[in-house]
This record gives structure tokens, sequence and C-alpha cells, in this order.
């Protein structure tokens, strides 16, 4: 049933962030994106609440929980901090869903834009070094699940994410029920800033009633205006926002995909190296462009569009059933308001608004290419870099796929995929299976040649070998403090109402070392 009294605030903005404070460059966008939402301030039409757990814990340090005090004309809105957190590690769903709760509580509103920030791995996000400081996707939907039955079954307007690779196929199924809108990124996001908060929070001020696919196709644009503002080297950046309420007709379109293919790799070999040899070619293309992360993926338009081609699968029996399913979902991506808006940075063309994921294959891309091109020792060598942290973070979690996700039978090709990459890791050289990656040897052996614009301090192959730059993720420092580096201690007047007027006594914040 409906609320019984409409919430007279407008929106609110709520912030999960979780920093890596042994990264002193993480520390430092931390701090800066929270001056950037005291700058914008909260109103009586407007609330930003922030949840702030610093890794690794130092003595079980809680988490804080402050919101933003009222917009001043100049200077920095105040912090104003809640007293009552508990140190639940943010790798619990419970910690997630008490913050929601928490702000739905205190601060309701008609409107909610929900951010997750920090880092995030394949269909992970938080701190990537035990259970308890990693949340799965599925933990994320139960928290929001718990709001939306707060909210008497309203989804969360708007989820956006300040982490890499975020916009996956995997990520929007499995929110679908308890979101409207994700707006996320297909690569990484550098460190050198996240999004734009300030300007993000401007965009409803004073605009309250403005069109949910509007607001995300502003946020798009102003992130990326941000990051040409920022940028002066060869880099990768996108964004995307995806209307998840297209998922039931894309994920249809996936099922009978999925369909054709394994009903072709079952009765031919033919088929398996093909469809293994079109996930190869766009899971390297992808490596190829990015220039803050890797992630074993693909854009999943872009591999539909190698299996449409006329010239895929030639010879093969099962050909023209997987080229015509291909173009089919093509067909549904193109007629579904499902990808809404994006935009980006750098050599996007590929690059159509969303990943599909390849989970356990980052060591074998990594060998392959190794095997195929042996000049390309610092491509290579930086690849098992993320590879290795690929097989930490999957010893790390219990993975399992979204089941609306599963479902499709998109994991059984991947499963699939998987075999039909380990047979190219160990095939000789004369056998059919290793000439399929004759195309990966050229696509290596045109990106050589090309210089890497980006620091050897900011994580990049400075070689010549390839231009790719280590994420959020990948540049974790030594385990130790994080230099000068600040985020705010608590301080200010103990605020647990959440009400719309202005504390009394609320002042700015001591600012002490993280």
């Amino acid at each position: 049933m409906p609320p019984a009294v409409t919430p007279t605030r407008k929106w609110t903005v709520m912030v999960f962030m979780v920093v890596d404070t042994t990264n002193p460059v993480m520390v430092k966008t931390a701090e800066d994106d929270l001056n950037e939402m005291r700058r914008a301030g909260s109103s009586d039409e407007l609330e930003i609440v922030i949840h702030l757990q610093l890794l690794p814990k130092e003595g079980n340090t809680p988490p804080k929980r402050f919101h933003i005090g009222r917009r001043v004309r100049t200077g920095l809105a105040p912090d104003v901090f809640d007293m009552g957190v508990t140190g639940r590690p943010v790798g619990r769903r419970e910690s997630l869903a008490n913050f929601l709760l928490w702000a739905h509580r205190n601060f309701e509103a008609e409107r909610y834009v929900f951010i997750l920030w920090g880092h995030s791995f394949e269909m992970g996000f938080g701190g990537f070094t035990d259970r308890d400081d990693t949340l799965q996707i599925m933990e994320v939907a139960a928290a929001l699940g718990a709001l939306k039955t707060k909210r008497f079954g309203q989804k969360l307007e708007i989820l956006g994410t300040s982490t890499c690779d975020f916009a996956a196929a995997e990520n929007a199924a499995g929110l679908a029920d308890t979101v409207k809108f994700l707006v996320a990124s297909e690569v990484g996001i550098p460190l050198l800033g996240g999004w734009p908060f300030e300007e993000v929070i401007n965009a409803i001020h004073g605009n309250w009633d403005i069109g949910l696919e509007d607001l995300c196709t502003i946020l798009v644009k102003v992130f990326v205006a941000s990051f040409k503002r920022k940028v002066t080297e060869d880099r990768m950046i996108a964004l995307s926002a995806l209307d998840l309420a297209g998922t039931v007709e894309v994920s249809k379109a996936v099922s009978a995909l999925s369909r054709e293919i394994l009903g072709a790799v079952a009765h031919s070999e033919d088929a398996l190296r093909l469809v293994s040899k079109a996930y190869l070619d766009a899971m390297v293309e992808m490596l190829l462009v990015m220039t803050d992360t890797w992630e074993p993926a693909v854009d999943f338009a872009d591999l539909c569009e190698k299996f449409a081609r006329d010239t895929s699968f030639a010879g093969d029996p099962g050909a023209d059933g997987i080229r015509a399913k291909a173009r089919d979902a093509l067909l549904v991506l193109k007629r579904t308001p499902f990808v809404v808006a994006h935009s980006g940075i750098g050599s996007i063309d590929q690059l159509n608004g969303f990943l599909a994921l390849v989970p356990g294959s980052g060591s074998l891309i990594q060998q392959i290419i190794a095997r195929q091109n042996p000049a390309a020792v610092g491509l290579a060598n930086e690849l098992k870099k993320f590879a290795d942290r690929e097989k930490e973070y999957l010893s790390i979690l219990d993975f399992r796929w979204p089941p609306v996700w599963r479902a499709t039978g998109w994991p059984a090709v991947v499963r699939r995929v998987l075999v039909g990459l380990e047979r190219m890791r160990d095939a000789p050289s004369t056998d059919p299976w290793c000439a399929a990656c004759s195309d990966v040897r050229a696509k290596i052996d045109t990106t050589v040649s090309r210089p890497t614009a980006v620091s050897p301090k900011k994580g990049s192959v400075k070689n010549g070998q390839a231009n790719v730059v280590l994420s959020r993720r990948a540049q974790r420092q030594p385990q130790g403090r994080a230099g000068s580096a600040r985020l705010p201690a608590p301080g200010g007047q103990p605020h647990r109402s959440g009400g719309r007027n202005r504390p009394q006594s609320a002042r700015t914040p001591r600012r002490g070392p993280a």
C-alpha cells in the first residue's frame, strides 16, 4: 500500500564511501569529492547523507555517518554527525541496509539518488581483502530491497557508481528488481577524480521535478565534461545510463542467443572454437582501449556484432542460427530503451554502453597473449597482476551469478567459452585452435608501438607495450597510513533525528587524520 503521507523533502542523495586508506591518491580523491558535496550543500528540499568507511580498519574503527549541512554562500557547508553508528563489516549487507534505512527514516524524500564510491571488480564492491569487506551484487540488491519494502514497493530512482567497470549486464540484471536507473562506467574511473559531485547535486537543486531519464542524461554529460577539464593524456573515460526496465527484453534476447550457442557447441567442436574466438577477439579489443583498469569482459553489443557478421562461423552448420539470434539481439538493443545515455572520451566507438563479464578467464587471456606475442613482455606482466587479483577476488567470495542472469543461460555459455580458451592456450602451433588466436597476435602487434602518455607513478606500462594503467583496485599500496591525506573526523552537534531544521550549534568539524 502507498505511504499515508507524501514526504515533504524532494530528494535525498545517499553516498556509501569505502576508502582504501593505504592508497594516498584514493584518500585525496575522497576528500576532494566530500568537499564538492560540502560546496553544493543541503537545503530544505534536498539532503546529502554519507556513510564513510575507512579500510583497512584500525582497531575496528567504526564508520562515520553524517549529513552535509545547509549550503552557504561561500565556503563549505558543515558536516553533522550521527554518533550511533555500529562497526558492522562493510562486506555484510546489513551495513549497507542499515545506512539506507537510516537515511530513509531520518531524511525521507520523494526520490533518492544512491551512489556507491570505492573499489569494484566484476560483481563485487568494497575492499577485496577478505569476505567481511566485500559486497557481492546480490547483497547490494538485498539491501536495496529492504529500502524498497520500507517505501511500500517503490524502487530506488537512481543508483550511480563512482567505481570501475560497473556497467555490466550481470549487475543490471541483479539490480533490476530494486532500481530504476543505473549510471555507471563501462571502463575504469581514473584516480585523478571521481564524480563531479558539486555539479551533480546542483543539477537537482531548484530542478526538483526533473524526469529521471533527463537527470541521468545530465549526470553522464557533466561527468564526461568534468574529465575533459582534467585529462590531458590519452585516457579512456566513459559513463552510461541504463534504464533497468529494459532488462526484461534484453534478457529474452540473451536467452535466445544462449540457447542457440549452447545447442551449436554441444554438437560441433568447430562451433565452440569459433564462439571462443569471437569472445577472445572482443576481450582483447576491450583490453587495448582500457587505460585505467582491466577485467575480463566484453562489450556485449560488440560481441553480438562479431557473431552477426556474414563472415562469422564460415562453413559451420550452426552458423546461421547463431548469426540470426545475434542479429535479433542487436535489434532488441536498438529498439529497447535500455542504454538511454552514453558518452565518453577517447576511443569509445566500440563501446555500446554495457559489458558482459567473463569471470575466471583473466589468467587464460594473459597466457594466450604471452604465447602469441612474446615481445609484449610489459603487457603480459601487467595483465598477470590483474589476473592474479581476479584469482584472489574469486577465492575471497562465494561467487554466484545473479539468479535472473543465470536463468538466461549466459553463464553456461561462459563456462563453455572457458573450455575453449583453455584449448587455445594449450594447442600445438599447427592446431586449428592455435590458429584461431592469429587475430590476437595482429591486434597486439599494432598496439606495441603506441606510446603510453601516463606517468609510471600512476601504474602505467611505460616501455611502449600497451596503454594499460592500474585502476583504483590495482593501485593498492603497501599497508600503512595514507600520509598527510585527511578525511573528516567526527565533530559538530550530534544529530539523530534528521529533521529539516538547521542544527542549532552545528559547526565545521575538526579535520583529523584518517
